[in-house]
């Protein structure tokens, strides 16, 4: 239900009175001209605004206002994904003695057993070496996005643990038991922080009739690939789908081309209309993205460097019209042209930003629009999660030419409270490490876009 006073003080400032206003921060806004940017916006999830405005151009706002009698709800495009890990059962890691699990529905099986039946007292603990049980590590799989029917679960992983063949090598974990008041043991484990283990790093892409996967393993402490021999590059899954749900036999996997097994694969985009697959990935010296094409097969067609590795974290790939944009989260990125068939490094840079502090609170790394019309690269995202406020710069191949603010007048609007002020459209998580999975809502709204003419 509305509150009337206060709808009265938003529908006052409806579709002629909204501003938008430059304010510029840097460089020439001249390289900015002819860009409109587009910019959803909603009150109490009924009232629903689309305001444009053209860089340059100081009385071009336009806004159109829709109420909807109906509550909206915001969702995303479901995330999906394949991935594997060590161990029998998917949650094989339970450092909660409280959750752990029976012996039998331990990950490893084997240790389990052992361990408990050297175990005295109401808790114990003991260090294994995994290969004194595992020469190769038993896998799990898990898909999310689908309703899956993996037919015989436990004889599929147990087909996948032979098919990739990953040594256990000398890595150790700690086992802990704790017995009850009717002697009854439950168990669980924890990698040892400090010992020179690996952990499976995996990325896949889904198409119509199955899906590409690839994983990497990760040392413990130095964050670099290691190769133990193991069945390493990019593989193929098919399955049957229906609507939301796939028929999938994980011992139909096919290895359809090489990846180097130092590399720590970071995500997969598949393009099905254009038959490119692309990879980020980091090695060694940094980052690269892997261009694939397919064409009877799959080939690796280019292989990028990007940039030097720190402690920054790759957060997204984004296919975008004429090239790959991909960002880390803080606030750098690099973004591909792609021009006649050919792909190359076009730039790289760092999308201004002013919040300070967390670099969860800003929303360029996940949240952003891309607009390149082959002579420069027009960038924006809102400045943080609680306002309507934009932030705009423009690159060309030599680096950044234009930065600037974009006030949106519904943020200075009276009356309104925090939680309760006008707000992008969309379904958005702003809080620090909150998880970037589906809405509750079936509509999908991009609340910041970028257009544009023929560059200046």
């Amino acid at each position: 239900m509305l509150s009337l006073p206060a709808a009265v003080i938003v529908t006052g400032n409806g579709n002629a009175n909204i501003r938008v206003t430059e304010e510029i921060l840097s460089g020439n806004p001249d390289a900015a001209a002819g860009v409109t940017l587009t910019v959803a916006s909603h009150w109490n999830w009924h009232l629903l605004w689309n305001t444009e405005y053209t860089v340059g151009e100081e009385n071009s706002t336009k806004s159109e206002l829709v109420f909807s009698p109906e509550f909206v709800s915001w969702g995303w495009e479901r995330e999906k994904k394949a991935s594997l890990q060590f161990g029998s059962n998917y949650n094989s890691f339970d450092t909660d003695l409280f959750t752990a699990q029976e012996p039998g529905y331990f990950g490893y099986p084997k240790i389990a057993y052992d361990v408990v039946s050297r175990a005295s007292g109401e808790e114990y603990s003991e260090t294994v070496r995994i290969g004194d049980y595992y020469d190769v590590y038993p896998l799990s799989c898990h898909i999310s996005g689908f309703s899956v029917n993996y037919g015989t679960y436990q004889n599929a992983c147990a087909y996948l643990a032979k098919f990739f063949g990953i040594p256990t090598g000398e890595d150790r974990f700690t086992v802990k038991v704790y017995k009850n008041y009717y002697d009854n043991a439950f168990v669980s484990g924890e990698t040892l922080a400090k010992s020179p283990n690996v952990t499976l790093v995996d990325a896949s892409a889904f198409g119509r009739d199955g899906f590409y996967y690839t994983y990497g393993l990760e040392d413990t402490q130095t964050q670099q690939g290691v190769d133990r021999g193991q069945n390493t590059g990019i593989f193929f899954f098919p399955y049957d789908l229906n609507q939301t749900s796939i028929q999938l036999d994980m011992t139909k996997v096919e290895k359809i081309c090489e990846f180097p097994p130092s590399m720590i694969p970071l995500q997969m985009r598949l393009d099905e209309e254009e038959n490119y697959l692309y990879l980020m990935a980091k090695g060694t010296d940094g980052y690269h993205l892997f261009i694939y094409r397919r064409n009877n097969g799959m080939a690796l067609q280019q292989e990028i460097a990007l940039k030097s590795g720190g402690q920054e974290v790759f957060c997204q790939t984004s296919l975008v019209p004429g090239g790959i944009l991909l960002t880390w989260n803080d606030n750098s990125f690099s973004f591909v042209a792609k021009e006649n068939g050919q792909f190359r490094h076009w730039c790289s840079g760092i999308f201004p930003q002013t919040s300070v502090g967390d670099p969860a609170q800003n929303p360029f790394p996940r949240e952003n629009a891309c607009f390149f019309d082959g002579k420069r690269l027009v960038l924006s995202a809102f400045e943080n999660w609680q306002l309507l406020c934009v932030q705009l710069a423009v690159y060309d191949e030599s680096g950044q030419l234009y930065c600037g603010r974009y006030h949106n007048s519904q943020d200075e609007l009276p009356g309104l409270t925090l939680s309760n002020r006008i707000s992008p459209q969309g379904a958005r998580i702003w809080a620090p490490h909150s998880s970037w999975s589906s809405g509750s809502g079936d509509i999908i709204v991009i609340p910041i876009q970028l257009s544009g003419g023929t560059a200046p």
